[in-house]
């Protein structure tokens, strides 16, 4: 028993540490994760196996639901380290609009700008055929 004890007390400082493998979130365990802004959770569970184009919320993927969360953090980290950044950049929710769309309609000109360089397709047309572009100026002209 003694032989065990320093084994698990090692096994419990991995885990402190952030050692252990990423767990997979469920899809509310995700959400509340953005909102919460966790991001090492949410960038750990997508590298675990979640698919980028889950909904966290009705209607929304991970990547537009944090970037309408404005969660600059999780949003850079999910392109930067999932290793699935094409697929991220392509969902969007179910009226069309990706993170890049959320990112114009919120005015969030750093995660903007992120996105841009990180190949998000400023061509994509929502749902109402309306490009990010058409909902930058929108954004400015109705605070």
């Amino acid at each position: 028993m003694k032989a065990q004890l320093p084994l698990l007390y090692f096994a419990f400082l991995a885990l402190l540490a952030g050692c252990a493998s990423p767990r997979l979130l469920t899809p509310d365990e995700m959400r509340e994760a953005v909102i919460g802004d966790r991001r090492d959770a949410v960038v750990g569970s997508l590298k675990a196996g979640f698919s980028p184009t889950q909904e966290v919320a009705y209607c929304f993927p991970l990547l537009p639901f944090a970037a309408a969360m404005k969660r600059n953090a999780i949003v850079q980290g999910l392109i930067d380290e999932s290793g699935r950044a094409e697929e991220l950049l392509a969902s969007a929710n179910c009226m069309g609009h990706t993170a890049l769309h959320f990112t114009a309609l919120t005015g969030n000109e750093e995660l903007m700008k992120f996105l841009i360089e990180r190949g998000a397709n400023r061509a994509a047309q929502d749902g109402s055929g309306k490009v990010p572009d058409d909902l930058v100026l929108k954004s400015v002209t109705n605070p």
